[in-house]
């Protein structure tokens, strides 16, 4: 659920940003800097993410913790 914000308010925008003509300057960029933003602050979740798929055996439970993700079997 914690990459929902990234994927919606990071990646959609910069699929559309691909579609939007070069003309609108102002427009292009809104969109990329909100979506370079958005990004950013969810790297925590991202590296979660990535975390729980790589070290979490597969009958472990997650807990995550501010930056730290715990788990348990």
């Amino acid at each position: 659920m914690a990459m929902a914000s990234a994927i919606l308010m990071g990646i959609v925008p910069i699929i559309i940003w691909i579609f939007i003509p070069a003309e609108y300057v102002l427009l292009n960029s809104i969109i990329i800097v909100f979506s370079a933003a958005s990004l950013a602050t969810t790297t925590v979740d991202i590296k979660n993410a990535i975390l729980a798929i790589v070290k979490v055996a597969s009958d472990g439970y997650i807990q995550g913790s501010g930056n730290k993700v715990y788990w348990f079997k």
